[in-house]
């Protein structure tokens, strides 16, 4: 699913991240724990928010989903298939909200890669001043006091331009009567 679609350099980073905030590396815990709950706020940022918040949140689902991918074992064979079970569903639902936000707001994968981009400079701003994480009692890296938001102002600019330049087909009425 994801890592046919997500460049390298998503994983790279989340690396780097993970390396040096010394990151939760169980793949589950990211699945159920960061999976989950960014899946659920992009949804909320969809329904609720600008495209500045979506393509945040979109950023932040592909972060997690790259941290996931990045501690599954090497060897697929020792997962248990009911972890594998109750973990597809949330992947299922990741990838959904993902594809939809793509297809219905027309954002192409290098805005994506964009805004992830954003995400991953703001996260690494995340260290205290000795440069150490701050961490949530489940492991979950905080905003620490140099933390800086993602500014997806550039991303959003970016998107309307496209969206001005690439208008969406106007889809012909199938249902039109037919007239002798």
């Amino acid at each position: 699913m994801f890592t046919q679609l997500m460049p390298t350099e998503f994983f790279e980073a989340v690396a780097e991240f993970s390396r040096i905030t010394d990151a939760n590396r169980e793949f589950e815990w990211w699945a159920n724990t960061l999976i989950t709950e960014e899946t659920k706020e992009l949804k909320h940022a969809i329904e609720n928010e600008g495209m500045d918040q979506v393509f945040k949140e979109s950023a932040d689902l592909f972060y997690v989903v790259a941290g996931f991918y990045n501690c599954i074992p090497a060897n697929p064979n020792i997962v248990k298939a009911e972890v594998h079970e109750a973990l597809q569903p949330i992947l299922t639902d990741a990838w959904n909200t993902l594809a939809s936000v793509s297809t219905d707001k027309m954002i192409p994968m290098e805005l994506f890669g964009q805004a992830f981009a954003l995400v991953h400079a703001s996260n690494m701003s995340k260290l205290d001043d000795d440069g150490n994480p701050i961490r949530r009692e489940d492991g979950k890296i905080l905003k620490g006091p140099n933390y800086v938001a993602p500014d997806m102002t550039p991303v959003v600019a970016a998107w309307e331009d496209f969206i001005a330049t690439n208008p969406q087909p106007v889809q012909e009425n199938n249902n039109a009567e037919i007239s002798d």
